[in-house]
């Protein structure tokens, strides 16, 4: 059985099929509306290359604390989720703090070595390969 396993990670097609099962599902909560954050998206509030890669990781190890934990930071940060949508890059690096501090500790089963995933994507952003500025991600999800 592993060498199936071991077999198919090294087969392209796999890899692909991985690459868009994972595109997919971080769609579904970046950029559907929801309650949990007062009929937003994240990609409403909180727009930045960081936020992004850190939400990504946070929806890979432990996919129903991402809303949640985003809500909580906005409440934490004392702005509103209009304020939010309307501001800029303070004002969204102010949310990310909160967050990055709530994800270490929230649910039951708080993620996994949440501090060292976060220093990890710190480092890209210290290095210049990703950015903190508010609308800098940038998806090509209507090319697909």
């Amino acid at each position: 059985m592993a060498y199936r396993v071991v077999a198919a990670e090294i087969d392209q097609r796999v890899c692909d099929v991985q690459n868009l099962n994972a595109i997919n599902r971080f769609n579904l909560v970046y950029f559907n509306r929801t309650d949990k954050l007062g009929g937003n998206t994240l990609n409403d509030l909180i727009s930045s290359e960081y936020a992004a890669a850190m939400f990504l990781d946070n929806h890979v190890n432990r996919p129903g604390y991402l809303w949640p934990c985003v809500a909580k930071a906005v409440s934490n940060s004392g702005l509103s989720f209009d304020q939010l949508k309307n501001g800029g890059d303070m004002d969204e690096m102010k949310v990310i703090d909160h967050y990055l501090n709530i994800r270490q500790t929230y649910g039951a089963s708080p993620m996994t070595h949440a501090k060292n995933r976060a220093a990890v994507t710190k480092r890209y952003l210290d290095v210049g390969k990703i950015s903190s500025s508010k609308g800098s991600f940038k998806s090509n999800r209507e090319l697909r």
